[in-house]
């Protein structure tokens, strides 16, 4: 293999900011699975021959009554946010490095918040919570329009 697998996005932050669970004492016979997700990302900055973005993520998982979608047994979620830099194309042409950029930042905060919340819910009585896997893709195209995702699962 001659070229590298590591991606040349270099990381400066990536906290927790907010962390939150609730569980209701009995899960319901039938319980479906809802996700919502919301970023706001910064403007991209270049500096020399380096471009940088901050970004914040929020992610909320609910398990609910299948029958009754009001009735919530067990939320949790996180807040994560990240900063990341890259180098600009040796063209000097940075079109593409905000998508760059925004889908590396979306994907490194979404599974540190993924990891996050499934080790806050293992100490659960309805245990360990494992959210999907997501496509940073579709959720970078949703720059333009609203930032946000809700999914039922």
């Amino acid at each position: 293999m001659s070229e590298s697998i590591v991606a040349p996005v270099q990381l400066d932050n990536l906290y927790v900011v907010d962390s939150r669970m609730h569980v209701e004492p009995e899960p319901a016979e039938s319980m479906r699975e809802g996700l919502d997700i919301h970023y706001d990302r910064g403007e991209v900055t270049v500096e020399g021959e380096v471009a940088r973005l901050k970004l914040s993520l929020d992610v909320s998982v609910s398990l609910y009554a299948a029958d009754e979608p009001s009735d919530v047994r067990m939320s949790a979620g996180a807040k994560i946010f990240v900063e990341a830099r890259c180098g600009i194309p040796q063209d000097g042409a940075p079109e593409g490095i905000g998508r760059y950029l925004t889908m590396n930042c979306l994907s490194i905060a979404y599974s540190h918040a993924r990891s996050h919340i499934m080790s806050l819910t293992a100490a659960s009585p309805m245990g360990a919570l494992m959210i999907p896997a997501i496509l940073p893709s579709v959720l970078a195209d949703a720059d333009e329009r609203e930032r946000t995702e809700r999914v039922e699962l």
